[in-house]
């Protein structure tokens, strides 16, 4: 049976071959390696074996495996279905979301962002098929959906950075004051070192 790593570079080898014939850089292309059901060693050895990204598809396991410390070294992608009410489990934890297929999930993923001053990527779902059961959004709307992201994106953006600038205020500001009682202490130090050799002539 092979190895982890024996199975990424064959994989690789085809992904060469495939870019050279349609006259791509197999360096543009991202492997990620569905880590669904695998456990933390497994994605270690991904790692390990050259893996570019992780990506999972159900919330429970990711932070389970997150606990295990099983993606550090490789980007974490989260590839499955997400519910809103996941969202905050998610974002900031995935590098990269792949399944924003619908303006209520963006605009909860945007607040959560933005709640923790970051700005969180995303791709956007698309349901070419479709089907009722799928999700993602109409080919017809995904003009509409990307500039709704694109102005979501925006406004994150605005929010990182007031809260980065805030953050940077309070700790001049914390800087200062600890400048300040430093300078206190020594100028008291030096008093008493005064006081004593004054005293002790």
């Amino acid at each position: 049976m092979n190895s982890i790593a024996e199975n990424i570079r064959a994989i690789r080898g085809r992904m060469a071959a495939a870019a050279e014939a349609a006259g791509r850089d197999p360096e543009e292309i991202l492997l990620v390696g569905a880590s669904k059901m695998n456990g933390a060693e497994a994605c270690r050895a991904a790692i390990a074996g050259g893996i570019d990204a992780l990506g999972e598809n159900r919330v429970q396991e990711m932070t389970e495996k997150l606990g295990q410390h099983a993606y550090d070294g490789a980007p974490l992608h989260f590839i499955g279905h997400l519910q809103r009410n996941k969202v905050r489990q998610v974002v900031g934890r995935a590098s990269l979301i792949h399944s924003a297929g619908s303006l209520e999930l963006l605009a909860e993923i945007d607040r959560q962002a933005g709640q923790r001053g970051l700005r969180q990527d995303v791709l956007l779902e698309v349901n070419i098929g479709g089907e009722a059961s799928k999700s993602g959004f109409a080919p017809e709307l995904l003009a509409d959906a990307a500039a709704q992201a694109e102005k979501l994106l925006e406004e994150a953006r605005r929010q990182a950075d007031a809260l980065v600038g805030e953050a940077r205020q309070k700790a001049a500001q914390e800087g200062e004051r600890l400048a300040a009682q430093a300078a206190a202490r020594m100028d008291g130090a030096a008093a008493l070192i005064v006081e004593r050799i004054v005293g002790a002539t």
